[in-house]
């Protein structure tokens, strides 16, 4: 991809940002096939999303075929045209998702160039936590990278979302993609466990403090009612620094395999901020 003028590396997601322009390109993998995430997309699936299409195209990128939506959303009264990018094969989909003011329009033209110059090199595979702004230790645990999102990575047992290994165990290490205040930060760590995805209820939880790498946070073991209505284990951490972001790293599994919960202490001790 050519970055347009004025846009820079994201320190907290994967792709491009320009600051003063409130502007934004996020790079995202997922594990299912491209054919069926396009057909998702439906003018009606935007609109629960508050996004209105305004165009849908196919494009060339390098040697496959993607479609390129154009919608509008608004987002705290301000109003946003966004692009996105949809390609893939059988097994992944990759989604470029970019948007910026619609009121700056030399912006949004610079911006949907900048999409439309993605090229998609199917020889080259990437590591998906080089993406990742730090690292944890993942040696021995037999976790494997199963999907980058614009700010982190999913890993599972055998590598593929959603899991078909017992008891689907699952680890998610990522950052804030936008800065965040989050006031009482033990009261919004623990709304930040009730959003992880798939858990239902509550059932039982403690928390305590935690410092890793110069960061102090909150490290919470729970167990949820997951929407399949079994009991799941969480071990979830949250970090914050001193300039707004937060680093989330998060273990969940059903069953009663407690190896699991050893693992996701392990990686999580290793957690290193990258210099």
């Amino acid at each position: 991809m050519e970055p347009a003028p004025g846009f820079i590396p994201a320190k907290r997601f994967n792709g491009f940002e320009h600051v003063s322009g409130n502007a934004a390109v996020m790079l995202s993998v997922l594990s299912s096939s491209v054919e069926s995430n396009t057909k998702s997309l439906t003018n009606e699936a935007l609109e629960t999303r508050g996004m209105k299409l305004q165009g849908k195209t196919l494009v060339p990128v390098g040697q496959t075929q993607a479609t390129l939506f154009e919608v509008t959303q608004a987002n705290n009264a301000v109003l946003y045209r966004k692009f996105m990018l949809v390609f893939g094969d059988t097994s992944k989909t990759v989604f470029v998702d970019a948007g910026a003011p619609d009121s700056l329009k030399v912006l949004c033209a610079q911006l949907k160039e900048m999409v439309l110059s993605t090229v998609y090199d199917t020889s080259q595979r990437a590591n998906e936590t080089d993406l990742l702004p730090f690292t944890i230790d993942t040696a021995g645990t037999g976790f494997k990278a199963a999907r980058s999102t614009t700010s982190g990575v999913i890993y599972t047992m055998d590598g593929v979302l959603p899991s078909r290994y017992p008891g689907k165990p699952r680890f998610t290490a990522g950052i804030s993609v936008r800065k965040v205040d989050t006031g009482d930060k033990k009261a919004w760590a623990l709304k930040r466990l009730a959003a992880l995805p798939g858990l239902d209820s509550l059932l039982s939880h403690k928390t305590d403090t935690i410092t890793l790498d110069g960061l102090s946070g909150y490290a919470t073991d729970a167990v949820y009612r997951n929407q399949e209505k079994e009991e799941e284990k969480v071990y979830m951490v949250i970090l914050y620094d001193l300039q707004g972001d937060y680093y989330i790293l998060a273990g969940t599994y059903a069953g009663e395999d407690k190896k699991y919960a050893s693992l996701f202490r392990k990686m999580i001790a290793g957690f290193q901020r990258k210099k």
